[in-house]
């Protein structure tokens, strides 16, 4: 009996998708279109969490992602010239870190299948499990996909623990200063929350683009 196949999907080089995204960072009105991403994708409302899809929404990594791309350039505040071109801009971008996810499970799938052509036993069956995670390219998936692992509290409530040795050269050479630190995030997040209370989530991200045409934009 043959082994099983797997068709693995052709996908583009992993530095066009980022040469992509790093262009549509840089298209005008797009500050807004991250700006939706991040309040829809952040902030859910309690009642609706057994119907929220996390695949659906970016993490917290590839946020900082695309956060670390748009402030390498001076912030342009220019509005999106209407609001089909601000819909266009954040699907895209949904798309393209889809995209960018997937080129980081073919190895996994090139691996899968080298086991499976190299038949039940033999030398080259074993070597193929010797060698399934490579040289780490393996563990790049689950390590940036994965959770934050704490809650930002945590963050805060463990900062003088963490760096209580170094408290005195954080001070004298950096002027980090851990009450400070936490004073300027507290006082942040109740801001934030202050001003996402203004805003009605109902609906908000499932609603948005539905009775947009993005037609004349695709291709």
């Amino acid at each position: 009996m043959p082994s099983p196949s797997i068709n693995i999907p052709p996908s583009r080089k992993r530095e066009e998708i980022i040469a992509e995204l790093r262009s549509l960072i840089c298209s005008k009105g797009y500050l807004y279109a991250l700006c939706l991403i991040i309040f829809e994708d952040f902030h859910i409302i309690p009642e609706k969490l057994h119907e929220t899809n996390y695949w659906d929404r970016l993490s917290h990594n590839e946020a900082a992602f695309i956060l670390g791309f748009l402030i390498q350039n001076e912030l342009d505040f220019t509005h999106p010239e209407t609001p089909e071109i601000l819909a266009f801009l954040k699907r895209r971008t949904y798309e393209l870190m889809k995209e960018l996810h997937d080129t980081f499970n073919i190895r996994f799938f090139e691996r899968l299948k080298a086991q499976l052509e190299a038949g039940i036993g033999g030398q080259e069956r074993k070597a193929a499990e010797k060698d399934f995670f490579g040289k780490g390219d393996m563990l790049v998936e689950p390590i940036f996909y994965s959770g934050t692992g704490a809650y930002d509290f945590q963050y805060i409530e463990f900062l003088d623990e963490k760096y209580k040795y170094d408290r005195e050269w954080l001070i004298a050479n950096k002027g980090y200063d851990g009450k400070i630190i936490k004073a300027i995030v507290s006082r942040i997040k109740t801001l934030l929350n202050k001003k996402a209370k203004q805003v009605n989530l109902v609906g908000m991200r499932e609603r948005w683009s539905a009775p947009l045409k993005l037609n004349r934009f695709e291709g």
